[in-house]
């Protein structure tokens, strides 16, 4: 059903509100250093099978429930719902070929995968070469998301106080182990702090001018090598 994906992928984490959409929005305009980028975002493709676009025809009835379930209570999928993940994953590929052919921009992962086992399913699909890590503890986030800093929240029906505490607690146990699961692999983090007024554009340029300072670093050392 699906065509066979092995692609490159910058993966964004951080809580919710912590600006990983607004940023990936802005890397999918501007690309980055090293190329074109395609924004894959979780959180919305959830949104748009709930209203029955996007993969939804190619969900079963029972797992566009789960769906409708994940988004209502802010849980994550379980084990055992790890194929949803990876078939929206890979319908949402499919329709990149299809307007990129014959090539599949890089990606920018955002909201999947959220657990390490969900990693290890993407092992399949995507190879993920640096994780971008935004730091920020709940007070910094929830003041984010009243202030809508990001300019992403307009109309989110699940920025409760209960449900963002909620999910931040979740990302706590469940996401943030993917840092030490991708640096154990020697897959490099790029960390930053996140404050209220941090804006997706100062996001942007932390990420670029990291990029930019890393190939310059690594010509330097070639350039040393080939001198010897």
């Amino acid at each position: 059903m699906f065509a066979n994906h092995n692609c490159l992928a910058t993966l964004l984490i951080g809580p919710t509100g912590s600006g990983k959409t607004p940023l990936g929005e802005l890397i999918a305009a501007r690309g980055l250093p090293d190329g074109p980028y395609i924004h894959f975002d979780f959180g919305h493709q959830l949104r748009l099978i709930k209203s029955g676009d996007g993969a939804a025809r190619a969900l079963t009835r029972p797992d566009r429930q789960t769906v409708a379930e994940v988004l209502s209570t802010g849980r994550l999928l379980k084990p055992e719902e790890g194929h949803i993940a990876t078939q929206i994953l890979r319908w949402f590929l499919d329709n990149v070929r299809y307007r990129t052919a014959p090539k599949t921009p890089k990606l920018i992962l955002n909201g999947l995968p959220r657990t390490v086992e969900q990693a290890t399913l993407l092992e399949a699909i995507v190879r993920v070469e640096r994780v971008v890590l935004l730091e920020c503890d709940f007070q910094i986030v929830w003041e984010r998301i009243q202030k809508n800093t990001g300019g992403d929240r307009t109309g989110r029906q699940d920025d409760t106080p209960e449900l963002v505490r909620f999910k931040f607690e979740q990302y706590l146990a469940e996401t943030k182990p993917l840092v030490d699961y991708y640096a154990n692999r020697h897959v490099p983090v790029l960390r930053t702090e996140i404050d209220v007024t941090t804006s997706p554009d100062q996001l942007y340029h932390f990420l670029e001018r990291t990029l930019e300072e890393d190939s310059h670093r690594r010509v330097t050392r070639w350039q040393g090598n080939t001198a010897r």
